[in-house]
């Protein structure tokens, strides 16, 4: 997010947020979250829910792939 928000990293080199906010993807029936491996190695990850106006559908909340792993068909169904 540095490169699209301008957010920089703490001391420690991390990003901060409230983690609590991704409780909803493990507590909820209509949230999942999905991870990305290639190779065995954790690619990246993807946050999505039932959209709300028309529970038949699903919204992609967030997407993320690592930078090593773009442009390699990565995030390629």
């Amino acid at each position: 997010m540095s490169e699209y928000m301008g957010w920089s990293p703490n001391d420690n080199g991390h990003f901060s947020f409230n983690k609590s906010s991704l409780d909803v993807y493990w507590e909820r029936v209509d949230h999942a979250p999905y991870f990305i491996y290639v190779d065995n190695e954790l690619a990246g990850f993807v946050l999505a829910r039932k959209y709300p106006s028309n529970r038949l559908i699903y919204d992609i909340e967030q997407f993320f792939v690592l930078r090593k792993f773009k442009g390699k068909g990565t995030s390629n169904g």
